[in-house]
């Protein structure tokens, strides 16, 4: 049990140490850094739990084509149960024209519940309109699963909508929806605030 409880204040130590090493790379190297927190409702599916859902991320933007992304997600299910994720991405864009551009986002991460914990994988490919310079449209879809796959089930897609309003230079809104099929369904819908610094 003591073993446990160092195991865990040296995981975390690390998990901090690195988010310190991100953001003061902003100085060395990156253009710009981000933070994003959102808030969602889930409604499960199938015999699925409704749940709601909170999370955050901590991005460096290296340039206009290339973004780094600590992100962590907690979801705390209506009648029991809960999930954390925490995990790493990193996030590629081309332009392909003046207002549309297409995006992939691969990473990975750790996924803890009240009866299990593994680690995953996860891909998004998807595409971002631009209207005008304060309204944005986007869409793609997500695909996860767990590295070990035999043991885990935890394979899903997930299709993703959005609409984003910039409030100012460096500070914005957005409103989406989602619906998660697979091992695990839902639709869900949520709200977001980020800001740049």
């Amino acid at each position: 049990m003591k073993s446990n409880i160092i195991d865990n204040r040296i995981i975390n130590m690390k998990k901090i140490i690195l988010i310190i090493l991100l953001l003061m790379t902003k100085e060395i190297m990156a253009e710009d850094y981000y933070g994003k927190i959102s808030l969602g409702q889930q409604n499960g599916k199938d015999g699925g739990q409704d749940a709601t859902e909170g999370g955050f991320v901590l991005g460096l933007k290296w340039n206009s084509n290339v973004s780094t992304e600590f992100k962590a997600v907690h979801k705390q299910k209506d009648t029991k149960g809960f999930s954390t994720r925490i995990g790493v991405g990193i996030i590629s864009k081309i332009k392909l024209s003046d207002n549309l551009s297409a995006y992939t986002r691969v990473g990975a991460g750790n996924k803890k519940t009240n009866t299990k914990t593994f680690n995953f994988w996860a891909i998004t490919p998807g595409l971002k309109y631009k209207i005008d310079d304060k309204w944005s449209i986007k869409g793609g879809v997500r695909f996860r699963d767990a590295f070990d796959s035999d043991k885990y089930r935890d394979y899903t897609k997930t299709y993703k909508a959005g609409i984003g309003y910039k409030l100012s230079k460096d500070t914005s809104v957005s409103i989406g929806i989602k619906r998660k099929v697979g091992d695990s369904e839902y639709n869900a819908i949520g709200l977001g605030y980020g800001v740049s610094f």
